[in-house]
């Protein structure tokens, strides 16, 4: 009684299923089945019919089995800018007896397989997803799926709720930092006192290039200077941007992006707030420019 009645609880409540293409054969094969038992009395047809319908009704059992006992907890998240697409990791767990089998987990957008999960297992599942616009956001639902045992339908857990949000900053767009005034490559240091060679950016001066790495390789690098200025500090204010205010916070967000990835020191003068690169960590900033 105990388990019929958690078979019926599985079966209304959670766990779905519909048929595919393939259960239009099984039905087809049965009604050709029933036809040659009817007009020849043959007990072996009888047998198959019994054997094919009995088959195919106990695989719905073990189909929802196989994705009921998963349960799904938010693990972390890339950067998500808008209209990019990035990635979030969900841990999954099988809390059950049984390995569960043919799984795909889908959001609204995307689907991840996962061919196997074994008894109180737990596995990182990677799902991608993309936001059209800044700002906090909730994880998509989730649907878990599979077509084990038998491909003739599949069973189905709908619409579970994440329960996590994330901040989507604003789109890295504009012109690059090193093509503009803000940036004085002289503050880096002098030209003979670099220790090595970093990527080129674009709007860069040519006197950044490293002609040796570009005559051997074809490659465009760029010096990188063993000592910079403590003191130097890019400034960037918000309202100084031409355009509005979307555009300004993408603007803003190509720059702090350049700035990370060349080590260098900024501040962002925004209403009447001050964001200091070297008091403030960049997700902290990206995630104030994307909830503003």
């Amino acid at each position: 009684m105990k388990y019929l009645k958690m078979f019926i609880q599985i079966t209304l409540t959670v766990v779905k299923s519909r048929p595919t293409k393939y259960f239009w054969f099984v039905i087809a094969s049965l009604f050709i089945l029933f036809l040659q038992a009817y007009m020849h009395n043959f007990n072996i047809v009888f047998i198959v019919m019994f054997f094919i319908f009995s088959i195919a009704g106990s695989s719905g059992l073990l189909g929802r089995l196989n994705v009921y006992f998963l349960d799904v907890a938010y693990l972390s998240s890339e950067r998500f800018f808008a209209g990019e697409v990035s990635s979030y990791r969900l841990l999954i767990t099988n809390n059950f007896r049984a390995s569960s089998y043919s799984l795909e987990f889908i959001n609204d957008l995307f689907l991840t397989p996962l061919a196997t999960i074994k008894p109180y297992e737990q596995k990182i599942v990677q799902l991608p997803y993309h936001y059209t616009t800044r700002g906090e956001k909730p994880l998509p639902q989730l649907m878990i799926k599979s077509t084990y045992p038998l491909p003739h339908e599949f069973f189905y857990r709908d619409k579970i709720d994440i329960n996590q949000s994330i901040v989507v900053f604003p789109a890295p767009l504009g012109v690059s930092l090193f093509s503009t005034k803000l940036y004085n490559p002289n503050l880096d240091g002098e030209i003979s006192d670099f220790e090595g060679i970093r990527r080129f950016n674009d709007g860069e001066s040519l006197s950044m290039v490293h002609w040796a790495t570009l005559a051997k390789s074809g490659e465009f690098m760029s010096k990188k200077f063993l000592y910079q200025n403590e003191d130097s500090v890019i400034r960037l204010v918000f309202r100084e941007i031409e355009g509005d205010d979307e555009f300004r916070l993408s603007q803003l967000t190509l720059w702090v992006l350049e700035c990370e990835a060349n080590g260098l020191k900024f501040s962002i003068e925004i209403d009447n707030q001050t964001l200091e690169s070297h008091k403030m960590s960049i997700f902290d900033i990206l995630s104030l420019l994307g909830r503003y």
